[in-house]
């Protein structure tokens, strides 16, 4: 984004471009993966299964 010139509806459009990436991708972790209702607690499990889970795509 740093490379966009300094217009602001360029660099709007730029900005909720990749916004809404972002939001698909929590969306799909959340929705397909369940993260956000796992009960996985232990920092090292925790971490572990987010690993394995973001390899999953």
């Amino acid at each position: 984004m740093n490379s966009i010139p300094p217009v602001a509806k360029t660099f709007a459009y730029a900005a909720r471009r990749h916004w809404g990436i972002e939001n698909i991708l929590h969306w799909r972790m959340d929705v397909v993966l369940r993260e956000d209702a796992s009960r996985i607690r232990k920092v090292n499990a925790l971490s572990i299964m987010t690993n394995i889970r973001h390899r999953s795509f």
